[in-house]
């Protein structure tokens, strides 16, 4: 009333609002806040961590099949041997591997390519321990079946069997009728020739001994 009021014994601080707790409600908030972005920054690396791992995975099993697919393809110009190692990448645009019987080199071979008439012409020449053609494969090719197909034949390709690294003055017998397809084959075989490459230095450079056909002949 007017009278209490106006009453000495008023105390205005006895009706007034209680206080609102607006600083300790902004202060759990913020933790609050933090504690979320921490969790969701968490869960954020978690699942980087996951997919990162998971990619490195898939592309390291892509390359061991590109790898076994690739050694296949090596072994498959060279009897008996059972593994491969790498010498040089990209050597003039040819890659070559030393291949082993029972861990003597014994012999290399170089993998290429070339444009044919139809497209590319991918390839392997062999050479032996004592650096000779000894077998010569087209894995793919694009040429015309009964002409440029002709070029992944024995007829064709064993002219080339027996030849000596360094004998680039070699002529050879193109296919009548296909003859880009042929003389483009032929002339990588021996571009492959001058490549001055040896079963001996190879070997040396890689720390193995060498072993010869007729000596893993007799082992078998």
């Amino acid at each position: 009333s007017e009278e209490e009021i106006n009453s000495p014994e008023f105390n205005p601080d006895d009706f007034a609002p209680a206080p609102e707790n607006d600083g300790a409600q902004s202060v759990d908030e913020s933790l609050e806040n933090k504690r979320n972005s921490l969790v969701f920054a968490f869960i954020a690396t978690v699942l980087a961590l996951i997919i990162c791992f998971s990619g490195w995975g898939v592309v390291a099993a892509v390359e061991k099949y590109e790898n076994k697919g690739l050694e296949k393809n090596v072994l498959s110009v060279f009897d008996n041997c059972d593994r491969i190692e790498k010498y040089a990448k990209d050597m003039q645009g040819y890659d070559v591997y030393a291949v082993f019987f029972k861990n003597k080199m014994a012999g290399y071979v170089v993998m290429g390519s070339t444009e044919g008439f139809g497209g590319e012409i991918s390839f392997a020449v062999a050479f032996n321990s004592q650096n000779m053609i000894a077998k010569i494969k087209v894995f793919e090719h694009n040429e015309s079946i009964g002409l440029g197909s002709q070029i992944s034949k024995d007829t064709f390709l064993s002219q080339f069997k027996g030849l000596l690294i360094g004998n680039t003055a070699v002529g050879y017998d193109l296919i009548a009728g296909a003859t880009t397809s042929s003389k483009t084959l032929g002339d990588a075989i021996v571009e492959i020739l001058g490549l001055g490459l040896s079963t001996n230095s190879i070997a040396n450079e890689l720390g193995y001994e060498t072993i010869s056909e007729e000596e893993i002949e007799e082992e078998i």
